[in-house]
């Protein structure tokens, strides 16, 4: 899903760069697959977190949840945000700046790991915002993750299917509800915990097979062929049958199962933040743009060196700076646990 969002986005550079333009390219796949991609990645977070709620019945230990979720996700974002600023700051004019108080407020919204929507450009320069701006999702993220508690208190019914076949179905068809395009946010996260609670009421749904493989990708790219918007309720009810194929386990051909590709899985995170940083840094180099839009042989060069360049930096970034959040959150919450420990045995003696 991070390497098509890096496609979508690099070629939306590249034909805007050639063409002195904003916007998405003519391309009707290229444009699709960023927010294609960002659709299904919230169908994911929805199947593995609802997940978990029905395998606990809704008891779920939160503040190692959320502790968890923010040693996971913060330290590669605050690595991105302090790049982020040192990118303006290397750009801009300060004859213009703008006062203290609205840079420390702008430097406070993008510290705040996407609590705060649409936070204001740094030193007000949006041009910047291709560094950053793919970490919009982490808003609904984070307001799916602050649902659960919520949530729980469904996930204990036996009719949770009902429940949320009935609100996805209300979402998609009542858009006065919620605006878009955050009804088909909502919907994504409903598409995800919807085939989590049907795989585990209906396991023998469950399979690989050249047929769920086959049938996978022809409803995907239905998707892309018949859908003129990435957020309609067409384009949300092809990605979230084809999804749920591949939940159920359909490895297209064997795609989704091998080794490149799980390992791939594991530095998608750095991929997803990252890229745009790495493209706005190559693109300083007046070398790399005039290459970049010479010949579409040298701009599919450019393209696979840069992607080859964005993996090769996650995988750096995914070791030295995503599995150390990771393994400091481990060590936070098992000192958490040990002290009410030796408080007790203080106590006891």
């Amino acid at each position: 899903m991070a390497s098509a969002v890096f496609f979508h986005h690099f070629v939306m550079t590249a034909y805007n760069l050639k063409h002195g333009t904003t916007g998405l390219p003519p391309s009707k796949f290229y444009s699709f697959i960023g927010p294609g991609a960002v659709s299904v990645f919230f169908m994911i977070t929805g199947y593995l977190f609802w997940g978990k709620l029905l395998d606990k019945q809704g008891r779920i230990k939160w503040i190692e949840l959320y502790s968890n979720r923010v040693f996971r996700i913060y330290p590669l974002y605050l690595f991105l945000v302090l790049s982020y600023f040192a990118f303006v700051l290397w750009h801009i004019d300060f004859s213009n700046a703008p006062t203290f108080y609205d840079v420390l407020c702008q430097t406070l919204q993008w510290l705040a790991l996407g609590a705060v929507n649409q936070p204001t450009p740094f030193f007000n320069h949006p041009q910047f915002l291709g560094v950053i701006g793919q970490t919009w999702s982490l808003h609904y993220e984070w307001l799916f993750y602050l649902a659960l508690p919520i949530l729980a208190v469904v996930a204990r019914e036996k009719s949770s299917i009902a429940i949320i076949g009935s609100a996805l179905v209300l979402i998609s068809l009542r858009s006065d509800i919620v605006s878009q395009p955050y009804n088909f946010f909502i919907a994504h996260f409903l598409i995800g915990m919807l085939s989590a609670s049907v795989l585990r009421a209906f396991p023998q749904l469950k399979g690989d097979g050249a047929i769920r493989s086959l049938a996978a990708v022809a409803v995907a790219a239905a998707a892309i062929r018949l859908s003129d918007l990435p957020y309609s309720n067409l384009t949300t009810a092809l990605l979230g049958v084809a999804f749920f194929f591949v939940a159920s386990g359909a490895s297209v051909f064997g795609v989704l199962t091998a080794v490149g590709a799980k390992r791939l899985g594991n530095v998608s995170y750095s991929v997803y933040l990252l890229h745009g940083l790495i493209i706005n840094l190559l693109m300083q180099f007046q070398r790399y743009n005039a290459n970049l839009v010479f010949t579409t042989e040298r701009f599919w060069i450019v393209t696979f060196v840069t992607y080859g360049v964005v993996v090769v930096v996650s995988f750096a970034t995914y070791y030295a700076i995503e599995r150390a959040g990771i393994n400091l959150g481990r060590r936070v919450m098992q000192a958490g646990r040990s002290e009410p420990r030796v408080q007790r045995d203080s106590l006891a003696k």
